[in-house]
């Protein structure tokens, strides 16, 4: 039986290179201020995933957006999360829009 934390590890390894893919049009943001951007809260890091949390370059990639969710959730009120919810599933909406639009178009004669 596999645990809930190495299923969650396994997507996350699987994911990493479409975030990666994702980021690419930011190289040269990359190249000029850094690899990694801002500097990773290595004891949230440390509580959340362990030890060996630095072993994970998957985890570099969100590690502020996973920190400040988890703030979110434990110390922000409901009107907050519930505004966090609506932005997401605007930026969802939007995402399906385009793609919709771009299988139209392929489909087209």
């Amino acid at each position: 039986m596999a645990y809930p934390d190495t299923i969650t590890e396994i997507f996350t390894i699987l994911g990493a290179p479409a975030r990666l893919y994702g980021r690419l049009p930011f190289a040269t943001r990359y190249l000029w201020f850094g690899f990694w951007g801002p500097v990773v809260n290595a004891d949230y890091a440390r509580s959340r995933y362990g030890g060996s949390w630095h072993w994970r370059p998957w985890l570099f990639f969100d590690m502020q957006e996973l920190e400040s969710l988890e703030d979110l959730i434990n110390a922000g009120t409901d009107e907050q999360i519930l505004w966090y919810r609506k932005n997401q599933l605007e930026a969802f909406q939007m995402v399906s829009i385009v793609v919709s639009n771009r299988r139209e178009s392929l489909n087209e004669p």
